[in-house]
């Protein structure tokens, strides 16, 4: 939350200079888990906690925290919400025919798959050398905003890792050396043809403006297991920070079904890695 910001971005979370407290998790996106080593989209959620104010949902009304979810490229595979749908009863019946299938070649979703390509074979050193995107469009009083954290701190040297928790490891070794950092940004929309909200497979080309920076500190104990009980979805947030468009929508249905479901399950993203307790700060 960094002061002296204009108006249009002087909003919600980041109208005035503060710090809070957080809690961040490193994840995978794979529904199996499998080796760090292995290519795969990466995530990173933020819980603030100490946030006032009331929140969107109703059950979360009086919540003092808010979360900011992300993975490490700028768009989604999936365009709409008739697509998610039929994405996902491809996943339940185990059936890849989403991007291709029985279907004549000019209804390919081709664009969609080198996306979905894209996001499963980035390869990944370390996570505190990775920048993550919102992917989807959020509120931001008015207008409509996108949000990405990108490090701020010069790269590392690589730790050599070999073990399925490699990543993990990384991430410990490194933060045993020093702190990570990261720059909190915001992105306004533009011209709504060029950076529509209901079509998240497009990337928006306004630039990113950095309003606040995540600071993770060397860590002690391994806080995997309590991370892993956590559960982050965008909907937990601020009404000036409300997420926008049918993905989102259908994210929120998401979010309440796997609540109701909270004892047959742990992590919503299979292969956690290290959680750390950072600070948000502002200048």
């Amino acid at each position: 939350m960094i002061g002296g910001l204009p108006p249009e971005l002087a909003v919600g979370l980041f109208a005035q200079p503060g710090t809070f407290d957080a809690i961040v998790r490193f994840s995978s996106s794979s529904r199996i888990p499998q080796r760090d080593l292995d290519r795969d989209g990466r995530g990173l959620a933020i819980n603030l906690l100490g946030v006032p104010g009331a929140k969107i949902l109703d059950e979360e009304r009086s919540a003092t925290t808010h979360d900011f979810v992300m993975i490490n490229h700028p768009v989604f595979f999936v365009r709409n919400v008739a697509d998610y749908v039929d994405f996902a009863a491809g996943e339940e019946r185990d059936d890849q025919s989403f991007f291709l299938g029985w279907r004549p070649p000019w209804r390919w979703r081709l664009h969609e798959l080198w996306t979905g390509w894209r996001i499963t074979h980035h390869p990944v050193q370390s996570p505190l050398e990775e920048s993550d995107y919102s992917m989807s469009a959020y509120r931001l009083g008015a207008r409509a905003s996108k949000f990405s954290v990108a490090p701020c701190a010069a790269a590392r040297a690589p730790v050599t890792a070999t073990e399925d928790d490699a990543l993990a490891e990384t991430l410990a070794e490194q933060l045993k050396k020093g702190s990570g950092c990261f720059d909190f940004q915001l992105q306004l929309q533009g011209d709504p043809h060029e950076m529509p909200i209901e079509d998240p497979t497009i990337e928006w080309t306004a630039p990113f403006v950095a309003v606040a920076r995540l600071d993770i500190s060397p860590q002690a104990p391994d806080r995997s297991n309590a991370c892993d009980d956590l559960s982050f979805t965008p909907w937990h947030a601020l009404p000036e920070h409300r997420p926008l468009g049918g993905i989102n929508r259908v994210r929120k249905a998401a979010t309440r079904r796997s609540r109701a479901i909270a004892t047959k399950r742990t992590a919503p993203y299979p292969g956690s890695l290290n959680p750390a307790l950072p600070r948000v700060t502002s200048g």
